[in-house]
């Protein structure tokens, strides 16, 4: 049993991770380039900020708000990812032509 908890632990990490380089690459796109509107680029930022911090206090704790199980900001970590997922979408979706910022 021990190491199935050990799996799941590592597996929240990195899944963490994973989507913490990708919400910044692309919240530092945004901001540098305008390829999407600004506030989304600050959020995602925010976003990446967020969960990677509660993804590596989240490795360390089997209890409480951290939790990968049973944490609640590991519930609004989740939460989230799929906001961010969903607003990233509708932006694209809204307007796929890439927009350069003017200098």
């Amino acid at each position: 049993m021990r190491s199935l908890w050990d799996t799941g632990v590592a597996a929240f990490a990195l899944s963490g991770l994973g989507f913490a380089v990708l919400a910044w690459a692309a919240g530092v796109l945004t901001l540098r380039s305008g390829a999407l509107p600004k506030p989304l680029g600050l959020f995602s930022i925010v976003a990446a900020v967020f969960v990677l911090g509660v993804s590596i206090f989240g490795a360390f704790q089997q209890t409480g708000a951290f939790s990968p199980y049973d944490g609640l900001l590991s519930l609004i970590s989740l939460l989230v990812i799929v906001v961010w997922v969903g607003v990233i979408s509708l932006a694209l979706i809204a307007n796929p032509t890439y927009k350069r910022a003017r200098r």
